[in-house]
């Protein structure tokens, strides 16, 4: 791959992370219209609220991402940690928050991501990294931020569309 591919898969890939803080900046508008029940409730035992969703997101970003990423821009091949999700969770209570709080801390944490990958060189971005028995490189772990956004977010947009609220 020469190195204008490369800076154009970089360039692709950090746009893509950017698309969550757009994403964000409109769920804000949204949410103002949501009953609380429909951002707190889980519809299934064992299953995140709304709320919760969108917290995992900036969980992941603080918690699993940003030290992976400063981890592999730091070390020889360091082995990740994967997340889950109900131990991220279980840190704070996040159905007692308001929307938008749980909104600006996914915001923040998105750009803080966002302006570590940024930094990183085109050399850097090929530096690698053990998660199980696969080794990735900082493109590969940033693709998979990207697929885990999409999965998130397709889950609260089901979420939503299956919650039949009616704004005001």
């Amino acid at each position: 791959m020469t190195t204008t591919d490369q800076a154009k898969q970089r360039e692709m890939l950090t746009g893509q992370v950017q698309h969550l803080i757009e994403e964000i900046e409109a769920m804000l508008h949204v949410a103002a219209a949501l009953p609380d029940e429909i951002l707190s409730v889980s519809p299934l035992p064992d299953e995140p609220s709304l709320k919760e969703l969108y917290a995992l997101i900036g969980l992941y970003d603080r918690d699993v991402y940003q030290p992976a990423i400063r981890a592999i821009l730091a070390e020889n091949k360091p082995t990740l940690y994967v997340g889950d999700d109900g131990e991220l969770l279980s840190r704070a209570a996040w159905n007692d928050e308001t929307f938008d709080v749980i909104l600006d801390f996914v915001r923040r944490k998105r750009k803080e991501l966002l302006a570590l990958l940024q930094k990183a060189s085109l050399e850097e971005w090929k530096r690698t990294a053990s998660l199980g028995s696969r080794t990735l490189t900082v493109y590969e772990v940033v693709y998979a931020i990207t697929q885990h956004d999409a999965q998130i977010l397709r889950a609260a947009a089901l979420r939503l569309h299956d919650s039949r609220w009616v704004s005001p």
